[in-house]
């Protein structure tokens, strides 16, 4: 079940964008007044060490202005939300940033939620196509990631996965078990 500042599932989400509408100034176009939802910093740590983020705090107002301009109130989050990176104190000395397409000594799963806002659905796609040896597990469903948003027949697939080595059929699709705003307890 998926938990947002507090509040679990889909009804919590919608509870916490309905409180950070509440929030944002009535005539605001400044996205520097704009509240931002940031993670923890274990995430940081990751991020900020593993990618090429500006040093240059400047850069990430100018990056908040052109995102609210393409995206309104909800834009800067994006840009905002990296800032901690400017300054973040190392950089890791091992990242990987490819190739991609070399075989690995076991096929690769990649799995996409069909309307994942944060990890576009198109981007599943043509990661699975770029790995040497990949195969793509389609959930057909909403939000960041089939963990969050469970799909029990995409659950067995990952199971046999990890367990077995064994890789859905190509083309496999699977549902979620619930729909954003449906009436189950786990929403």
């Amino acid at each position: 079940m998926q938990e947002f500042g507090g509040f679990k599932g889909w009804h919590g989400a919608a509870a916490l964008l309905q409180k950070v509408w509440e929030a944002l100034p009535a005539t605001s176009s400044d996205p520097s007044t704009i509240p931002v939802i940031t993670p923890d910093v274990g995430w940081f740590s990751v991020a900020c060490a593993d990618t090429l983020n500006p040093r240059n705090p400047e850069v990430y107002r100018q990056l908040a202005v052109i995102a609210f301009k393409r995206a309104g109130a909800v834009g800067p989050n994006a840009s905002w939300g990296d800032q901690a990176c400017a300054t973040w104190p190392t950089r890791s000395a091992d990242r990987y940033i490819g190739p991609w397409d070399h075989p690995t000594a076991n096929p690769i799963l990649v799995i996409g939620n069909t309307y994942d806002p944060s990890t576009p659905y198109e981007g599943s796609v043509a990661m699975s196509r770029a790995l040497a040896r990949a195969r793509l597990l389609t959930v057909d469903g909403y939000g960041h990631t089939v963990f969050l948003n469970p799909s029990q027949c995409a659950s067995e697939y990952i199971t046999n996965y990890f367990i077995k080595g064994e890789l859905p059929p190509e083309g496999t699709i699977c549902k979620q078990n619930y729909q954003p705003f449906s009436l189950s307890s786990d929403n």
